[in-house]
């Protein structure tokens, strides 16, 4: 294309020297010229980038066969089909909305474990853990316009039905443990309905009530047959759970790095609370530079402090642990100080016999060395010893027989 431009320049260029009107036309067309060219070699820059160990990154696109082969390599109750929808949804999350993924991906370091604990305790599929991400892409404090809220987006009803609190100071909805427990027990229930986990996750979204007339309907309890009877919302719900199966396990691929995040996230402790607490006062009395962590942290509260009740509980930073129990809870404090008195005395036990044990075998090893010296020294005159014969007498000389000689 440039050399097009640039015959066309030259065989006009007499032409057009003094012209003014037609010296800005063939700079425009130089221009666009340009612009096109560079449009087609960037518009490809991003189809497949190579890693260092040899494997190719899709930076942008993931095909069916790719994302396919990669998701057979999971162990899922799932029935995963990669449909063009789901290869859509795999898109967004890995090329499109790559900021709003690393920091979904940074938030799993967190939750994930927290899930994984809890399902693992009740022997259920470690897949449930991906609903969250549909959910709430892992924000506690995400609210639906339709009013759901939480990690795993309760309605009110719903919520009050499996046994959380929700009034103007506390929302346990958006509590990280208790609505886990909750989601996990509807989901249970939901399985034991309908025996499926692919139809326990669309009723889920929609309610027992519209999968139940979708398995009438369509004559199939089949996920994707029965699929286009279900809300148009629901329809969309299992490929948006196997792109979130696909951009947690394999987020590597599309070089993708989750957001770090605050230890004090991760490493926390569960304590109950039987006094009305202000997390700006606590967050003074742990060292905390404010109560941001503590809000994080407990976001059902949701005025900043805990009502003066026995039956709350709040998570702290495991850090301050101790100053927390110090300050609130003497005897949980007096019980931790005994123990680590307890280990410190073991251990020093244990210590105490290693040392008299490196003792003895020292003067073990002395000994033998000074043994092995011995030997090396005394063993050849010993040896020269041993070779001559001593001949006792039968027969005892007399005195004459001394005196002869």
């Amino acid at each position: 294309m440039f050399i097009v431009c640039f015959v066309l320049f030259k065989e006009n260029r007499l032409k057009m020297c003094n012209s003014m009107i037609q010296q800005n036309f063939v700079a425009r067309f130089l221009a666009m010229a340009f612009f096109m060219l560079s449009f087609n070699i960037t518009s490809n820059a991003h189809i497949a980038l190579s890693s260092d160990d040899g494997k190719v990154v899709y930076a942008n696109k993931v095909t069916k066969a790719d994302a396919s082969a990669r998701l057979s390599q999971l162990n899922s109750v799932v029935e995963i089909a990669v449909t063009d929808e789901v290869q859509e949804r795999i898109q967004q999350y890995t090329y499109r909305y790559r900021q709003s993924a690393e920091k979904l991906l940074g938030r799993s370091n967190i939750f994930f474990p927290i899930f994984e604990r809890e399902i693992s305790r009740r022997g259920m599929p470690d897949d449930l853990k991906y609903l969250a991400v549909i959910e709430s892409m892992l924000n506690p404090k995400a609210t639906s316009k339709s009013g759901a809220a939480g990690l795993w987006q309760f309605m009110k009803g719903t919520g009050k039905m499996v046994g959380l609190e929700i009034n103007a100071v506390v929302d346990q909805r958006r509590s990280i443990e208790l609505s886990t427990q909750a989601a996990l027990d509807y989901l249970q229930s939901l399985y034991d309905r309908f025996g499926d986990w692919n139809l326990a996750l669309a009723a889920y979204n929609c309610g027992p009530g519209n999968v139940s007339k979708a398995i009438r309907r369509s004559g199939s309890k089949d996920y994707w047959k029965m699929r286009k009877y279900l809300p148009k919302e629901t329809q969309k719900y299992l490929p948006r759970f196997i792109a979130a199966m696909y951009l947690t396990n394999f987020y590597e691929y599309h070089e993708l790095v989750p957001n770090e995040i605050n230890t004090d996230l991760t490493n926390v402790t569960i304590v109950h609370v039987n006094q009305s607490i202000k997390f700006s006062e606590l967050a003074n009395e742990l060292g905390l530079e404010d109560d941001s962590i503590l809000r994080e942290l407990n976001p059902e509260y949701l005025s900043g402090y805990v009502p003066g009740k026995s039956q709350y509980t709040i998570s702290i930073p495991s850090r301050t642990r101790e100053i927390y129990f110090k300050k609130y809870e003497p005897a949980v404090y007096a019980r931790i100080m005994e123990e680590r008195a307890e280990i410190e005395r073991k251990n020093l036990l244990e210590r105490k016999k290693e040392e008299e044990a490196k003792i003895l075998n020292f003067k073990r090893d002395s000994i033998g060395s000074l043994q092995s010296l011995v030997s090396l020294i005394l063993g050849p005159l010993q040896s020269n010893q041993a070779k001559k014969k001593y001949r006792i007498p039968t027969k005892m000389r007399s005195r004459e027989s001394y005196l002869r000689v």
